[in-house]
């Protein structure tokens, strides 16, 4: 319609002109704008029962249908009892659940998640079949996309509703969270249902039904970092205002950033709510933390944090992998210089944005310092185990400490002045 005025008359432009099918159900429809042309809409589908997807280009300029025919996303022919539902677009890529390894001796169980980039040129990406999204074969559904500056995110419930994981590919279709995505919570005592995800500055926000073994059914949040560190504690946070715990039903929500939270809309039993919530509105800042210095390979480090009104989290370097929840962690067996990551997270469950990092060093047995040091606002710190000589400039302004057992300057060696340098003869202790 334009202004109100109906557009395509009759029953409207036919997009399928090659007898597929019919369109099953509006739940496996999606409309989006094309990433390569404003004015282009992708429009996806599925036909036969779900058995193939499609999609077929509408040019709103010119009100015209493009492509001489749909293009066929992907094909599950080969499982007759195969069907693809769900089906999710944003841009040029779509997400859907499919059942080409579905066992019906097993009650119908494997769907899988699957996703397919189109192309201007009426081809696909990502192979005929589109590029399997998890190495997990169980029930998965409800697959949501968003789309942020480094890649994009997807999310989905499995085991039967009893996950909820969210995957960050690129733009080729690489896992960049594992072959299984991060579990955002696993209880087989609950079910999580019709997710949906936000994006914002590269952060993921995700709210979803949570329903208890008693059949009552809550509204949870979860907020990732571009790493896929959780923010709002291990299993997110209640977002939901409803006073009666007992009898609350909530369901299939759809959600709007604002300024200082979100806007979630809900149905609640026969009752369509609207409410703004903003878990974690002021999380704590980051922990401060040593940065241990070893004198041999093979040490141990105890990593300490400080300023913390709350846990302290240690993570990986990889700052996903949890490894440790106190304000002491001890490393052992330090080859080689590393970094550790720490959380501040309050007694509510909100972490801190950022993470502290905690470097673990082991100098070298001796080094020969010829690089002339500058004005610097740092200071410059080098030191060895054994020996350390030195024959380079200090410009004025510059400050820098040598640490060694043992220190030599040679000729050519001038602190001007106007730096600041200390030279520190000590044994090497760990710290």
């Amino acid at each position: 319609m334009d202004n109100g005025n109906i557009q395509f008359i009759n029953d409207g432009l036919s997009l399928d002109n090659i007898n597929t099918g019919r369109f099953d159900d509006a739940n496996r429809i999606s409309i989006t704008t094309a990433e390569d042309n404003s004015d282009i809409l992708n429009i996806f589908w599925t036909v036969g029962f779900g058995a193939n997807s499609y999609v077929r280009r509408f040019n709103t300029a010119t009100n015209t249908v493009l492509w001489d025919s749909p293009l066929r996303i992907a094909t599950t022919s080969i499982n007759p009892n195969a069907t693809q539902s769900g089906i999710f677009a944003l841009g040029n890529y779509v997400i859907w659940s499919d059942a080409r390894h579905r066992d019906i001796s097993n009650n119908y169980q494997n769907y899988e998640i699957y996703a397919q980039r189109i192309l201007p040129d009426k081809t696909v990406a990502w192979g005929l079949n589109g590029k399997r999204i998890t190495d997990i074969i169980s029930s998965e559904f409800s697959p949501r996309m968003v789309k942020s500056s480094s890649g994009i995110y997807l999310c989905w419930n499995g085991n039967n509703g009893a996950s909820h994981r969210i995957m960050k590919i690129d733009s080729n279709g690489i896992m960049l969270w594992g072959n299984t995505g991060i579990l955002v919570e696993n209880n087989v005592s609950n079910s999580e249902f019709t997710p949906t995800l936000y994006e914002n500055n590269d952060t993921l926000t995700t709210f979803y039904t949570r329903q208890y073994n008693t059949g009552v059914e809550r509204f949870w949040g979860q907020k990732l970092t571009p790493e896929g560190r959780k923010l709002w504690g291990s299993n997110g946070q209640y977002v939901s205002h409803t006073s009666n715990y007992n009898v609350s039903l909530e369901e299939y929500p759809d959600v709007l950033k604002a300024p200082d939270g979100y806007i979630i809309g809900f149905n609640q039993g026969y009752t369509t709510r609207v409410l703004k919530a903003n878990p974690c509105n002021n999380p704590p800042q980051p922990p401060s933390v040593n940065n241990p210095k070893l004198c041999f390979s093979g040490a141990s480090a105890k990593l300490k944090a400080t300023n913390c009104d709350g846990i302290v989290q240690w993570y990986a370097n990889d700052r996903i992998t949890l490894l440790h929840s106190d304000s002491t962690f001890t490393v052992s067996n330090i080859s080689q210089p590393v970094s550790y990551f720490a959380a501040c997270v309050s007694n509510t469950g909100c972490a801190s944005l950022n993470l502290a990092e905690s470097k673990i060093t082991i100098p070298q047995s001796s080094a020969n310092i010829t690089t002339t040091y500058t004005n610097n606002n740092t200071p410059v710190e080098v030191a060895t185990i054994n020996t350390l000589i030195a024959s380079n400039l200090i410009e004025p302004s510059a400050r820098v400490n040598y640490i060694s057992k043992n220190i030599q300057l040679n000729t050519g060696f001038q602190a001007k002045q106007g730096s600041v340098f200390i030279a520190i003869a000590q044994n090497c202790t760990n710290d």
